[in-house]
């Protein structure tokens, strides 16, 4: 299960979460429960750099205004169907570390970073090349596998 908060949810219990869980970055979302922004340890940074906020116990739909342009950003989502190039693509183009997971309705299902792709790759490298080993290894003891034709 991953964390989100909506607009509702206070400066103070965001910095808990993220000291608790050990993340950078939470989805928010509306009363929809459909994605509305993205809050970061870097937007907490700007809040303390700017002096902005000293009364942490301000709910975020006060402060994200300050932070986000939302007629300039656009939040940078993926759907669970999209293919790995297509994810890649994304990360590299859009120079972001986390993309959103959503269905349709634009419901948050998930993060996806670039920690978990990375880690899914050399997963799926270590399996490939356990599985290409031992294949060597069978073939040169002679127990590979056998091929068969069909015929249409």
């Amino acid at each position: 299960m991953f964390a989100k908060i909506d607009l509702k949810t206070k400066l103070i219990e965001v910095l808990r979460i993220f000291q608790s869980i050990r993340i950078s970055a939470l989805p928010v979302v509306d009363s929809e429960k459909k994605l509305h922004d993205v809050y970061s340890k870097f937007d907490i940074m700007h809040l303390a750099a700017t002096r902005a906020y000293t009364n942490l116990d301000v709910p975020l739909c006060d402060i994200l205004d300050s932070i986000h342009d939302h007629n300039t950003r656009q939040l940078i989502t993926c759907k669970r169907t999209d293919h790995l190039f297509q994810l890649m693509d994304k990360f590299v183009t859009r120079e972001v570390h986390r993309l959103i997971i959503v269905d349709d309705l634009q419901h948050v299902i998930g993060i996806l970073s670039i920690s978990d792709l990375m880690k899914f790759l050399i997963t799926t490298f270590d399996k490939m090349s356990r599985t290409s080993s031992t294949t060597s290894n069978s073939l040169a003891n002679g127990t590979g596998f056998v091929c068969q034709s069909i015929d249409s």
